[in-house]
């Protein structure tokens, strides 16, 4: 089950600035409002599974709705896949 209207919501929010974050911190320019909260949702789904696979807990930390742990764990998530993507692009040229 995905979840109720709200988590969504929250997960794209969330994803959203950290598909932000990671962009402008790697200063990509190629990117949309719509390619930043794909990034960065897609960024918070790697970011939560790797840090479930060593075993960090981030669960905790509350800014009103916004966890600060899933917001840190979606950051690096989506750093690493703008970084995996800039490694699959040049490979192709």
């Amino acid at each position: 089950m995905i979840g109720s209207v709200d988590q969504i919501l929250v997960i794209v929010i969330v994803g959203g600035f950290a598909g932000w974050l990671a962009a402008a911190l790697l200063r990509v320019r190629a990117l949309s409002i719509v390619g930043t909260m794909i990034v960065g949702v897609a960024g918070s789904f790697i970011g939560i599974v790797l840090f479930r696979q060593f075993d960090i807990r981030i669960e905790g930390y509350q800014i009103g709705p916004l966890p600060i742990g899933h917001l840190f764990a979606a950051f690096l998530g989506a750093v690493l896949l703008i970084v995996v993507l800039r490694l699959v692009r040049r490979q192709r040229y």
